[in-house]
């Protein structure tokens, strides 16, 4: 999946439609409905990665740590991708990932 969002910006030089950062940092204060929806689908979306590692061997709880902090790391990424007009942080991010997680 990472690799995807590094294509994307290598080829469009920007990543909007597989974020949702923009949304809620822009409207999440001035509504409280838009910042509602934005949360759940950052929920869903860490389900699916824990139900991933879940199915990969991890406890329940191990899971759901991680898959908070590889959405953070990804939305991270994505945030400085675009202030850095660049890939490199998506790259380290989708290198690092696999090592952190074999540490588990």
């Amino acid at each position: 999946m990472i690799e995807k969002l590094i294509d994307i910006f290598n080829r469009e030089g920007t990543i909007t439609s597989c974020t949702f950062m923009s949304i809620v940092s822009e409207m999440g204060s001035l509504s409280e409905p838009v910042r509602i929806s934005c949360s759940s689908l950052y929920l869903q979306i860490q389900e699916i990665y824990s139900n991933k590692l879940v199915a990969d061997g991890f406890s329940k709880e191990t899971a759901n740590s991680i898959a908070l902090m590889m959405n953070a790391s990804i939305e991270g990424g994505i945030m400085l991708c675009l202030t850095e007009k660049a890939s490199e942080p998506l790259k380290i991010i989708s290198e690092l990932l696999p090592n952190l997680l074999n540490k588990f």
